[in-house]
């Protein structure tokens, strides 16, 4: 309420300021089962529409199943570190080559985390429905290698998916309740 001469009242200002430190939860099952549902729709969709419109099937390349599974092995990787640095912190942190862990790196490794285990629920639902897609065809050889790399493609998103919910559990630190 603002007095007759403009100024605030002093009754109406907040008594303390807000607490300026944020709370993120851990990634739940809900929207991974989401985002995993959607991409797995989608990528069985695919064989239907390009039959539909005369279009030839996507060929999954070699290099894009290696580069789900190297984004796994890097966030993997990442967890861990981060793990040992936040878990089991040395007496002497620069003795065995661990640097200690600023904040906002520990903020960023956990979104990284987030993000990593919602792309591979993406990675891993739209891979396995198109595998899926191509289950019960007359195989070919190109049949073949989609059902194939599809299916390590969805295996390596799946690895992703654990990778980025681990990274997010290494970046808890004692005493989190949740």
């Amino acid at each position: 309420m603002r007095d007759p001469d403009g100024s605030l009242d002093p009754s109406d200002a907040p008594s303390k300021p807000p607490d300026p430190r944020g709370n993120i939860r851990p990634t739940g099952p809900g929207p991974l089962v989401v985002l995993g549902a959607l991409a797995a729709v989608f990528g069985w969709l695919v064989r239907p529409i390009t039959i539909r419109l005369d279009m030839a099937e996507p060929v999954i390349a070699a290099w894009t199943v290696v580069v789900v599974f190297l984004l796994a092995a890097g966030v993997g990787y990442v967890a861990w570190r981060t793990w040992r640095v936040l878990q089991h912190p040395p007496a002497r942190p620069r003795a065995r080559g661990v640097e200690p862990l600023e904040p906002y790196q520990a903020v960023n490794r956990l979104m990284l985390g987030k993000a990593a285990a919602m792309a591979g629920a993406m990675v891993l639902g739209g891979y396995a429905g198109f595998a899926i897609a191509h289950l019960g065809i007359t195989p070919t050889e190109l049949s073949r290698q989609r059902l194939v790399r599809s299916g390590l493609a969805s295996f390596g998103g799946l690895l992703l998916l654990v990778a980025g919910l681990l990274l997010e559990r290494a970046c808890r630190v004692r005493g989190d309740g949740d």
